[in-house]
């Protein structure tokens, strides 16, 4: 495993060069899932950050992300961090007024949304030199396809831009709700499990983008070198089972609170696991807390095996964001899995307004040539005056 002081781009030039073939990354699109290599993502990241700093984007400034939970949200986030900027995401239920509170004052350069609908949270803040990167697969590519091209006419672009600002400040910052006050911006981290992981493990996280949780797992996935499987709803879990067959399930809060109810209705070849699956979970659970279970209370937790190839045939480690309840441990007693734990660093305040000199005064403009038509021109992104009416221009 790399050095916890190594960049984000070193991490995926070495697992690029050692495991460049295997799998890095998978996501589930319809009824298909997309697999991405190191090596591929590693050139994918390049050739977006490259893009971002053709578009403007500049070592320090913000890069505010909305898209959802997948491969496409993870090369943003590393393309961002690889051009020396930092990566922002906000969680959906977050008030607009609050958040125009949050960002007052800072440097965003770039709001990456895949849908007009997210930017209703950014209407009280004031982006005025802001460009929005209407991001789609489709746009997406045509954005890397200009960072190769800008790669090659400038070997080492990408290297010189993340080198110039250390990696520590580059992280993903992430707003903290506060239910009676402004919200924080902080910086996540956390101890535990993640920190176990190795190049061998297949994980399968499920939770939102902006979650710390789902947060720390990204980093320590892109530390080891495993494989990552993401998807941000609970109900996707079981299709990520059958798929992934992963060594460890790792799950954020929203999805650790329905976990009962996923599993009661799990469903083997599209039927039921089991006639009484809440029976069995509360049979296993009393058992594995060291109840007096009688002799047909003891045969009803052992059924709970039957529930075994749900998981597939790898799984070894369960992780809740939460408290560990009764389910879990009679899950684990039961099938044999480890339970996984999770102890997240308290945040801290983090302020990235940026303090600027009083204005001087402008000497009179002289007459200039024009500039000729850049290439940048026709990335795909609006023009400021057609950005959305929630930007203050």
């Amino acid at each position: 495993m790399l050095d916890a002081s190594d960049s984000p781009l070193s991490r995926l030039q070495h697992h690029a060069e050692v495991r460049g073939s295997e799998v890095a990354l998978l996501e589930q699109q319809g009824a298909s899932w997309l697999s991405l290599t190191w090596s591929e993502l590693h050139r994918r990241v390049l050739d977006g950050a490259a893009g971002m700093m053709q578009s403007g984007v500049g070592v320090g400034q913000v890069v505010v992300i909305l898209v959802p939970a997948g491969v496409r949200l993870v090369e943003l986030e590393l393309a961002t961090r690889a051009a020396g900027a930092v990566p922002l995401m906000l969680p959906e239920g977050l008030e607009p007024r609050k958040v125009g509170t949050l960002l007052a004052g800072m440097d965003v350069r770039l709001v990456v949304a895949d849908r007009q609908q997210r930017l209703a949270q950014l209407r009280h803040v004031r982006l005025a030199e802001a460009e929005l990167f209407e991001c789609d697969d489709e746009s997406w590519g045509r954005l890397r396809a200009f960072g190769a091209q800008h790669r090659t006419r400038t070997p080492g672009l990408v290297a010189r831009a993340e080198a110039s600002r250390a990696p520590a400040l580059t992280r993903t910052v992430l707003a903290l709700p506060r239910d009676k006050n402004d919200p924080w911006l902080f910086w996540p981290d956390a101890t535990g499990t993640t920190g176990e992981l190795v190049a061998d493990d297949v994980v399968l996280v499920v939770g939102a983008p902006s979650d710390r949780f789902t947060t720390v797992v990204r980093d320590a996935h892109q530390r080891a070198g495993c494989t990552l499987a993401w998807v941000e709803a609970p109900e996707r879990l079981g299709a990520g089972l059958q798929h992934v067959r992963p060594t460890h399930v790792l799950l954020d809060q929203a999805c650790a609170r329905v976990l009962d109810d996923v599993l009661v209705n799990a469903c083997l070849d599209d039927l039921p696991w089991h006639a009484a699956p809440q029976d069995v979970l509360d049979a296993a659970s009393a058992v594995a807390a060291g109840a007096r279970v009688g002799s047909k209370g003891r045969r009803l937790a052992a059924e709970l095996t039957r529930l075994a190839p749900w998981w597939g045939d790898r799984m070894r480690v369960l992780v809740v964001d939460g408290r560990v309840g009764r389910t879990v441990t009679g899950l684990a007693a039961g099938l044999g899995f480890e339970v996984g734990r999770m102890s997240h660093v308290p945040a801290s305040r983090l302020d990235l307004a940026v303090r600027r000199p009083p204005a001087r005064p402008q000497p009179a403009p002289r007459s200039v040539a024009q500039p000729q038509p850049d290439p940048a021109d026709s990335l795909p992104r609006r023009a400021r005056s057609g950005l959305d009416a929630a930007f203050s221009l």
